[in-house]
């Protein structure tokens, strides 16, 4: 069977390592990317045992240790005046073979890129249609070649022309967040919070993530910022920078010092949209599947973007059946929406559990975290699937 894959992202690399580390050789697969290389995106993702367990199979250990980072805990603390609200403890949640990681998104999509054979990527192939001969799909290129394959995997992203032009729909949405993403370069200890950890500043329809993302003293900054008056002023998913960097200033006016010292000496400062795919009736047709961001962009609130990418891919190259591959398909699509669906709403749920305004509600808030994150059985509840699961195998 052959598979072409559009776009070397998470999935689609996650995806391609799986084939060809697996037991299968009956599957050749090419992977498409319209960029001349690998982008060089320096911003952090978090990555939960869910994923690493998965990334462990095709070797995750072969990674420099010094470019990631291994958290101690998770700490919650006030925006305003940096006070402790409560911790969960994650060495209790994570082993050697399932850990959580922090690292750099370009780090891991590199070192799934190194693991393929040379000639596995072509570069520079823009997808402009996909045709359809005798019982093969025809992948169309903007140079005006073209690939043959028996099934084609759409991983090309939240903008997915893919899904566009082959499902009729571009179903996205703003959320009415917005997200400043920056990197900070720690050459002395300037803050009073911890270093070895991912720390939580808890704001009013605002929070903030700080955490180390290598051994190098680099850390990931992300501000959240919701407010429903963006849904007028932000068209087409487009970002005036000038416009949002006036309001970024403002908001942090109110932050406590030492982060924002952290803000005023980070890299520069990008600000991204937060949208979400609107619910699709299906994933499949005619042998063409959406795969990772291209059908599900999962809200950022319970770090799960890239972990589900990589979910989505395993389940996937489970199902990748030639003799029963309609079937497989399916169960793919049946499987991972019913995950994604329980992933979005605990998602949002953390979204709004961060971004508490009301006074009344952010005491209870924090004397809730204060008292059920030390509790080892609300843990297990609440991380579930994310840290409890079945062994799994190539």
């Amino acid at each position: 069977m052959k598979i072409a894959i559009i776009g070397a992202g998470i999935s689609g690399l996650t995806l391609a390592n799986l084939i060809y580390l697996g037991e299968s050789n009956k599957i050749n697969f090419k992977i498409f990317e319209k960029n001349s290389v690998i982008d060089n995106e320096e911003t952090g993702i978090q990555l939960l045992p869910n994923a690493t367990r998965i990334l462990n199979l095709i070797g995750l250990n072969k990674i420099d240790s010094k470019s990631f980072f291994s958290p101690n805990s998770i700490n919650f603390m006030d925006i305003t005046n940096g006070k402790n609200i409560s911790k969960i403890d994650l060495s209790n949640l994570t082993s050697d073979y399932s850990p959580y990681f922090c690292l750099k998104r370009s780090t891991l999509k590199k070192f799934l890129l190194k693991q393929l054979p040379e000639n596995s990527v072509v570069f520079n192939k823009k997808t402009t249609s996909i045709s359809e001969k005798e019982n093969f799909k025809i992948v169309n290129f903007s140079d005006g070649s073209f690939y043959e394959a028996d099934l084609v995997i759409a991983a090309d992203g939240i903008f997915s022309k893919v899904r566009e032009e082959n499902f009729f729909t571009n179903k996205l949405s703003f959320t009415g967040s917005l997200a400043f993403r920056m990197i900070y370069h720690c050459k002395n200890n300037v803050f009073n919070f911890e270093k070895d950890s991912i720390n939580v500043f808890l704001g009013s329809s605002e929070h903030t993530l700080f955490y180390p993302i290598n051994k190098k003293n680099e850390y990931n900054v992300i501000y959240i910022l919701n407010n429903k008056k963006f849904n007028f002023i932000l068209k087409n998913f487009k970002i005036d920078k000038n416009r949002f960097s006036n309001i970024f200033k403002k908001e942090i006016l109110n932050w406590n010092r030492d982060l924002r010292n952290i803000i005023e000496n980070s890299k520069e400062i990008s600000c991204w949209p937060i949208l979400k795919i609107k619910k699709l009736n299906y994933w499949f047709k005619d042998n063409v599947i959406l795969l990772g961001d291209a059908a599900h962009a999962i809200s950022p609130h319970q770090a799960q973007g890239a972990a589900q990418s990589i979910e989505s891919a395993y389940e996937l190259y489970k199902n990748l059946d030639e003799n029963n591959l309609q079937n497989g398909l399916k169960l793919f699509e049946k499987n991972r929406k019913k995950t994604i669906c329980k992933i979005q709403i605990r998602s949002n749920i953390n979204k709004n559990l961060f971004q508490v305004s009301n006074v009344f509600l952010k005491n209870l808030r924090n004397f809730t975290f204060k008292h059920l994150l030390k509790n080892k059985i609300f843990l297990k509840w609440y991380f579930n699937r994310l840290i409890y699961f079945k062994n799994i195998s190539l």
